[in-house]
């Protein structure tokens, strides 16, 4: 709830008034992420490229950082979603254009910034289906 209510802030403090300074232009989040740390909400690129290792403290048989990553992208998009025509795109940091081989032998193994096959490409795939269908 904290982290939503900080995005919360920053859309009215910040994008709400630029955005009534520049009507005209759209707002978008350029190479926007986090890393699947539980660090990541205070400092979104904390443990990068840091070996896996998978936790699950709460015991719900689901990583907890792919779990925060996940929370942190709903937080983001939830709050775009109350703010309607006020941040028109986020496109995400760190897509991996790589071979099968490379991403199991590299990224698969390592805390990243990408969604591939952790919890959070759920997130961001219902989330973009949603606005692309105008929900």
């Amino acid at each position: 709830a904290d982290f939503a209510q900080s995005w919360e802030g920053v859309f009215t403090k910040n994008l709400q008034p630029l955005k009534d300074r520049n009507p005209d232009r759209p707002i978008y989040f350029l190479e926007f992420g986090y890393v699947d740390t539980l660090e990541s909400p205070f400092d979104p690129a904390r443990g990068e490229l840091v070996e896996r290792a998978y936790i699950d403290a709460d015991a719900n048989d689901q990583d907890d950082g792919q779990e925060q990553q996940a929370n942190n992208y709903l937080a983001f998009f939830n709050t775009i979603d109350k703010h309607p025509g006020l941040v028109e795109g986020a496109f995400l940091w760190d897509t991996q254009l790589t071979t099968r081989h490379q991403w199991q032998e590299f990224f698969v193994k390592r805390r990243t910034f990408s969604i591939r096959q952790k919890l959070a490409e759920d997130v961001v795939r219902t989330t973009y289906t949603k606005w692309r269908d105008g929900q």
